[in-house]
């Protein structure tokens, strides 16, 4: 690799977690020894050389020069301020630089980050990064999105969250679109998605621009046909209603 930073055990084992992968699973996928992998994510003398390490990097969406273009799908198996912190280190080191955070939920859902609903509204709040400096790179980031479904409704073992994403511990640079804190992890501005497109933003592969006009992140002030429709669903009214109301 051709920064040796991105070969760090820490932050492969990091992208494993996030990938929802056991350790087991990685090594059957990428060719290695289970145990000689195990070793090495330990920070203990391993046969698995760098070389060897290329085809598991790469599942994990690394490339030589770190994240490989495309739109990047990670998943906090639980709101723990291990696998939290875990997150803002990775973004740290993998997107320099800053950039935009969007935070997402789904339509319905009236306080998504709670106290009292933090168990059953986790699945539905999701992030967005746009970095400033990785135009070809997105990030989605998701909680329990690869855990079984009981597990979603069961609270996540102890120590819970005392926070969520923060910008501000992602490095310089990173906020979010709104005029909020980076310091902060609760903007007071979402994009809201209603249940058909919050499961495709889920679960569908996108390209960066398909992902930027499904959300409408080319422009923060635009619409696209998902939100407009999505708006409208919150507000009890359809497109046919509002475009008869027009006269169009």
């Amino acid at each position: 690799m051709s920064n040796p930073q991105y070969s760090d055990p820490y932050l492969i084992d990091s992208l494993r977690i996030f990938q929802g992968l056991s350790l087991r699973q990685l090594a059957k996928k990428a060719g290695l020894d289970p145990s000689s992998l195990s070793y090495w994510l330990r920070g203990k003398e391993s046969r698995v050389s760098l070389e060897r390490l290329k085809p598991a990097m790469f599942l994990l969406g690394l490339g030589e020069t770190g994240l490989v273009p495309g739109v990047h799908k990670w998943s906090l198996p639980t709101p723990t301020r291990e696998h939290i912190s875990r997150s803002e280190k990775t973004v740290q080191t993998l997107l320099p630089g800053g950039g935009t955070i969007f935070q997402i939920r789904l339509g319905g859902i009236l306080n998504p980050i709670s106290t009292e609903g933090l168990i059953t509204t986790l699945a539905f709040v999701s992030w967005v990064l746009v970095p400033d400096h990785f135009h070809d790179v997105r990030l989605i980031f998701r909680i329990g999105y690869h855990s079984r479904t009981r597990q979603l409704f069961t609270p996540p073992p102890f120590p819970f969250a005392s926070r969520f994403l923060v910008p501000a511990n992602m490095g310089n640079g990173w906020r979010w679109n709104t005029d909020d804190s980076p310091d902060t992890d609760t903007p007071k501005k979402w994009i809201v998605l209603e249940r058909n497109n919050y499961k495709k933003l889920m679960e569908d592969d996108f390209t960066v621009e398909a992902l930027d006009n499904f959300l409408g992140l080319s422009n923060e002030d635009a619409w696209s046909w998902e939100r407009l429709v999505s708006s409208l669903k919150e507000q009890g009214k359809t497109p046919e209603e509002v475009a008869k109301k027009l006269g169009l």
